[in-house]
């Protein structure tokens, strides 16, 4: 147990470096990422976007940590640090499951993240084994709760990004994303991290602390609805473009990009193409370009009989976009996005099926540096932001 104790607080506090590196230093996302990817605490989870880089496709470590930070001291009413500290912790638990990646190929770990660890009945379990451990003091209800609500806001915070949470599993896989919030949104993560360090280091009463403490969590949660709102505006704005333009289309996807809540991606799918368009709130106009981009889901036909191509399909979770021949199939799962704002969508780190002989060899392709996409993505984002 110290053991494990240990190398825990050792990767929790390099996670923690590299968020405040991400922040509060100027590099270029090349750097980042090659930094990222030595360290390789982190997992690609073949997202199409710049944070497809070695990066983690859940919300970044530091807002888990003073979210359950917050939650904890909240639900115990003790804002004590030791108690702040322990609630960051446990709240990080369920994003372990990322150490089981060595063991499964890319293409499994990609649905396997986020299923068991993040699931409503692995938050009761793990509650409860808490719980009788811990906090003797307090009743076994009062210690079940404190843990339930810092790990199943884990859970719920998750469930807002694109990736997907299988918040059912083992009862059902669905994969539930609400899409209004990327994984990295500092906004959120500064309006619980400022009250949390102002309530750990301060000499204040007891009631102040608690006050601060509620505002933070009121802040957070109102930031929250308010990106809900903005992706309603930017989807009714989306969906009168389509019909204006005569788009007919099977599914739709509206989702968040990188640091904000103000710009959104649309992602069209129809029967044999993609649409792809962008749309910011203080846009000058209400005018969507969609660039269109075909492909061949015929080509699934091909590799339906793999167990691969279950799992990938799984994790493009009803947005896979095919393209190649039967030499060579790629499938990109578009839910994430393409790399780009402007001119055609490129897309990066394919789901790879490579025929060879009678059979096809299934891998994920990391061709983020090869195509371009993560120097690039830096400026196209900003400038898309501003146009």
């Amino acid at each position: 147990m110290g053991g494990f104790s240990s190398d825990f607080h050792k990767k929790l506090g390099e996670i923690i470096g590299e968020n405040k590196y991400k922040f509060s230093k100027t590099v270029g996302l090349r750097k980042l990422a090659h930094s990222l990817n030595k360290k390789r605490l982190l997992i690609s989870c073949s997202e199409q976007s710049i944070f497809a880089l070695k990066i983690k496709s859940d919300m970044d470590s530091l807002t888990q940590f003073v979210l359950g930070g917050a939650v904890g001291a909240a639900s115990l009413q003790d804002t004590s640090k030791k108690t702040i500290l322990w609630a960051g912790i446990v709240a990080t638990i369920p994003d372990l499951d990322v150490l089981l990646k060595p063991f499964y190929a890319d293409g499994n770990f990609v649905v396997i993240h986020r299923s068991f660890s993040h699931s409503l009945l692995c938050t009761v379990l793990l509650s409860g084994a808490l719980a009788k451990f811990t906090f003797k003091k307090e009743t076994f209800w009062r210690r079940f709760q404190f843990y339930f609500m810092i790990l199943f806001t884990h859970a719920l915070l998750d469930c807002c990004t694109t990736y997907g949470t299988q918040l059912f599993w083992p009862f059902d896989r669905l994969l539930i994303s609400f899409n209004n919030i990327h994984v990295f949104e500092p906004i959120y993560t500064f309006l619980l991290t400022i009250p949390l360090i102002l309530v750990s280091f301060s000499k204040w009463s007891v009631s102040k602390k608690s006050a601060w403490i509620y505002l933070s969590l009121f802040l957070s949660t109102s930031y929250l609805g308010w990106t809900f709102l903005s992706k309603t505006i930017a989807h009714r704005v989306i969906t009168k473009n389509l019909k204006q333009q005569n788009i007919i289309y099977d599914k739709l996807l509206v989702t968040p990009t990188p640091f904000n809540s103000i710009l959104w991606k649309a992602i069209v799918k129809s029967e044999d193409a993609y649409y792809f368009g962008s749309y910011a709130l203080w846009d000058e106009t209400e005018q969507v370009t969609f660039y269109k981009k075909q492909h061949k889901p015929a080509l699934l036909k091909r590799i339906d009989n793999y167990c691969d191509t279950e799992t990938m399909l799984r994790h493009c979770d009803g947005f896979p976009f095919v393209v190649g021949d039967s030499s060579e199939i790629n499938v990109y799962a578009v839910k994430f996005g393409p790399v780009n704002y402007f001119s055609s969508p490129q897309f990066i780190m394919p789901f790879r099926a490579t025929k060879l002989g009678d059979d096809y060899k299934f891998k994920i392709v990391d061709n983020r540096f090869e195509e371009g996409a993560v120097p690039a993505f830096n400026q196209e984002l900003f400038n898309r932001l501003f146009k």
